[in-house]
């Protein structure tokens, strides 16, 4: 990172707190689809125990 001399360390500073944001940003979004992606699955189970609870209350 040190090829430019002429960077002061404040800018190097501000970069690293980017990379860093950037990092939380993309574990962020990373929780958010997984946790989607868990809702989903467990939507689907919900519309399956359902489903098969009308069948049985059908043949009833």
């Amino acid at each position: 990172r040190r090829w430019n001399k002429s960077r002061t360390a404040q800018e190097d500073q501000r970069e690293e707190k980017e990379e860093k944001y950037q990092q939380l940003r993309r574990r962020w979004r990373e929780e958010k689809r997984l946790q989607k992606g868990e809702e989903e699955r467990k939507a689907g189970q919900r519309w399956s125990t359902t489903k098969e609870e009308e069948a049985k209350g059908e043949t009833e």
